[in-house]
């Protein structure tokens, strides 16, 4: 199985900006309804060149569950601009609606880069690997969303918040992305 844990603090907010967030959190009824958040470190990649060119990555092969690396096809063939390690990415399958799980890139390789075993990219290829492996199995032509929102449900289900003396609300939360099993 994997899980991600995250652990959000709001900077000190005014009545008008806490009730919003909190009184979601209240509809989500605690553990019982995943919701999706955007981290502000994940919002996009630690490349800028990779994200000015603003590429559409999609499968450029089908990936089995288990996998750990994907062939994939639309970046530009400039080899500054490709996701880095650390990025996180998630994948929409029009074959797959419930794919919902968050990767995280550990290496990238190129035409260029590519190390023996396997298919060598073309240029507009990249070999990227990633953790954990493949929850499902990806269609080819799949789109690989590098401004992931993460599905995560909260861990416990009393949500509080506590009122400054400056009168600015206090307000953490602690949730964990959904869980799934691997089967050998």
């Amino acid at each position: 199985g994997h899980k991600w844990s995250i652990q959000i603090k709001y900077n000190p907010m005014t009545r008008d900006d806490f009730e919003p967030v909190f009184n979601f959190l209240l509809e989500k009824n605690g553990r019982l309804n995943p919701f999706f958040v955007k981290l502000p470190q994940q919002a996009t990649s630690r490349n800028a060149a990779f994200v000015s060119a603003n590429p559409t990555i999609t499968t450029a092969t089908t990936g089995a569950a288990g996998a750990g690396v994907i062939l994939q096809a639309g970046h530009n063939t400039t080899e500054a601009t490709q996701p880095q390690p650390g990025d996180m990415f998630t994948i929409a399958d029009s074959n797959d609606s419930l794919h919902t799980k968050a990767y995280r890139v550990t290496r990238v390789l190129s035409n260029a880069t590519y190390q023996s075993g396997g298919t060598q990219p073309s240029t507009s290829q990249r070999l990227v690997y990633f953790t954990p492996h493949l929850q499902r199995a990806v269609a080819q032509g799949a789109t690989c969303d590098y401004t992931p929102v993460i599905r995560v449900m909260l861990k416990n289900d009393v949500s509080s918040y506590s009122l400054g003396t400056n009168n600015l609300f206090e307000f953490s939360l602690s949730s964990v992305s959904y869980t799934h099993l691997t089967l050998p």
